[in-house]
């Protein structure tokens, strides 16, 4: 009898542990809260992304310089992604054809969260077996991992977990926004939706609204 109360005891705990890292996991993938985008009113509120030059998928490199003037869209992914990445990358892809098909020429930039791993020789192949449209769609690598976390944590206030594997049968994690991000022309972040279930028709519609403004200007 003690020894079946105890198993019930050791089931119950890890039950618990489950449900803890779950929880824990989800939040740490970015808030669900509600997509939101900025009014002309609300333009001093955004948040502006810090300069950045990293390479991507073809050796090339991009940074603000290279993006100045335009609209992007902006995520966060990496290759050994168990969960997330590949669901995100393929709702980026739909946000891309909806984008082209509105008329918007708008380019899309993946930022690795595991840029000493992902190469862009790496970051090519993980596209290329998604089926990813390179045109205007850049996946972005560093040599320095720190680096790439600090700038991300800064520039969209969302934080990055680093789960390295304690046993030869446990799996690298790194817990990491699942946000999509529209960034005007002055680098700041205008729009974030949800990238496990993007409202694709709200993001045309604000892209549309920005390349108005930007126009108009």
């Amino acid at each position: 009898m003690v020894s079946g109360n105890r198993g019930w005891k050791n089931r119950w705990v890890l039950l618990c542990g489950v449900l803890i890292l779950l929880v824990t996991g989800y939040g740490l993938w970015g808030k669900q809260d509600s997509d939101y985008s900025l009014s002309s009113g609300e333009e001093k509120e955004a948040s502006h992304l810090p300069d950045f030059r990293y390479t991507d998928q073809n050796g090339k490199v991009i940074g603000m310089d290279q993006l100045k003037g335009e609209i992007w869209l902006a995520n966060q992914v990496f290759t050994r992604c168990p969960d997330i990445c590949s669901p995100m990358t393929a709702n980026m892809a739909r946000v891309q054809q909806e984008l082209k098909e509105a008329g918007l020429d708008i380019r899309i930039v993946s930022f690795s969260v595991d840029p000493e791993h992902d190469t862009p020789k790496v970051l090519k192949r993980f596209g290329e077996n998604l089926k990813v449209d390179f045109s205007n769609w850049h996946f972005l690598t560093h040599e320095k991992e720190e680096q790439m976390h600090q700038f991300l944590k800064q520039s969209f206030k969302a934080p990055i977990k680093k789960r390295i594997p304690k046993s030869p049968g446990d799996v690298m994690t790194i817990s990491h926004s699942s946000r999509f991000y529209l960034i005007d022309p002055g680098g700041k972040i205008r729009g974030t939706y949800n990238g496990l279930q993007p409202d694709y028709a709200r993001i045309v519609s604000d892209a549309s609204k920005a390349a108005i403004a930007v126009s108009a200007k």
